[in-house]
């Protein structure tokens, strides 16, 4: 029998849930009540962004850009402007006016140059009619 990722995932979720519950001293009927969150997408990105501002995020990489992207994805989903301009805000910090950027220095770099459009629809937005 082959598992789906999603079943994979949603399988794995609450077993860490009731281990998580079993070692704070829940009983496992308080496990279950504490249940994930309907859109777990957006409660990472709300706890990141609660957490971050986008000066402390860290710098222009692979793994800050990825999480970014997918922080760009629940904002195509939502339409909440604040996942947006946390990433332009972000990107803003290496990228001057006229375009460049002095943070390429490997092939990892371009997962960040990946952010440049989303950086850019941010600014169509916020000019736009």
């Amino acid at each position: 029998m082959r598992l789906s990722r999603r079943s994979l995932l949603t399988g794995s979720a609450a077993t860490l849930g009731a281990l998580g519950a079993a070692a704070a001293g829940l009983s496992p009927g308080a496990a279950e009540a504490a249940a994930l969150p309907s859109d777990v997408s957006r409660a990472i990105v709300d706890s990141t962004t609660t957490r971050f501002t986008p000066a402390s995020f860290g710098d222009w990489s692979y793994h800050k850009a990825l999480y970014l992207y997918g922080q760009y994805l629940v904002y195509k989903r939502t339409g909440e402007a604040r996942y947006l301009d946390f990433i332009k805000a972000w990107v803003d910090r290496f990228v001057t006016d006229s375009g460049s950027t002095s943070k390429f220095n490997s092939l990892d770099s371009m997962r960040p140059a990946q952010l440049l459009p989303c950086s850019a629809a941010g600014s169509a937005r916020s000019t736009g009619p």
